[in-house]
């Protein structure tokens, strides 16, 4: 059986099934659960390259021709990006002022 996604030219990129569900009596003492919700709201890195040639210490999926937001896929150990606190999973929304919401991934 073969999945049609109308409009894009191949399927969205796979991503992992969510946690499992932890029952509210036990959620303090587990140390997967996070009660903290700052960490879901938009924030703001700066990261710099001394040269053009410099990578940036992260991956990339997503773009307008897949119908899906661009989300990190990958940070490299040691990097800028990782010291900075740059997640897999985090939503690129912007980069020097222009908005990712309408780029392709090549872009």
């Amino acid at each position: 059986m073969s999945v049609v996604y109308p409009g894009v030219s191949q399927p969205p990129p796979p991503y992992d099934p969510p946690p499992p569900w932890i029952p509210v009596e036990e959620r303090i003492h587990n140390r997967n659960y996070n009660s903290n919700l700052q960490m879901f709201l938009p924030r703001t890195v700066i990261l710099k390259r001394l040269k053009a040639a410099d990578t940036l210490g992260f991956n990339i999926r997503g773009g307008k021709e897949h119908n899906f937001p661009f989300f990190v896929s990958k940070v490299m150990p040691d990097s800028e990006a990782s010291r900075l606190g740059i997640l897999e999973g985090d939503q690129i929304v912007k980069v020097n002022g222009i908005d990712f919401d309408t780029l392709d991934h090549a872009e």
